[in-house]
């Protein structure tokens, strides 16, 4: 499982594509506190595009659902994205994440309804 990331950048290798493409596919499972793989990359070391690929990656795993749970609300989602800032993902793009769900919330939850509850919650939080 852990090899997936290396697999991918080999792959891709062959491709003509922008170098951002391989780092984010080899990179986007290193964590922040540097225990993720294949690299264990930490911090800064991790390119960026990658450290963004990751928290999208995991909001998008947490608000889709699963044979094996429900989807979670996007509020939900946020809140164990922000518990894991600092260690698995990096500070900086979880508070990107934050600022564009409360900004323009249109590009993290679709229906308007959900737009507007979100925006009011993140703005008392």
């Amino acid at each position: 499982m852990k090899t997936h990331p290396v697999i991918s950048d080999y792959i891709l290798s062959e491709l003509e594509l922008h170098p951002l493409v391989r780092q984010c596919a080899r990179s986007s499972h290193e964590r922040i506190d540097g225990l993720g793989y294949p690299d264990a990359l930490a911090g800064d070391e991790i390119p960026l595009p990658a450290r963004i690929v990751l928290v999208a990656d995991a909001f998008d795993a947490l608000t889709s659902a699963r044979p094996y749970r429900p989807a979670r609300s996007t509020l939900a989602a946020l809140a164990e994205i922000r518990e894991h800032a600092g260690t698995q993902f990096c500070p900086q793009v979880v508070a990107a994440l934050e600022e564009l769900a409360r900004t323009e919330p249109s590009l993290v939850v679709p229906e308007p309804a959900a737009q507007m509850h979100v925006a009011s919650q993140m703005h008392v939080a």
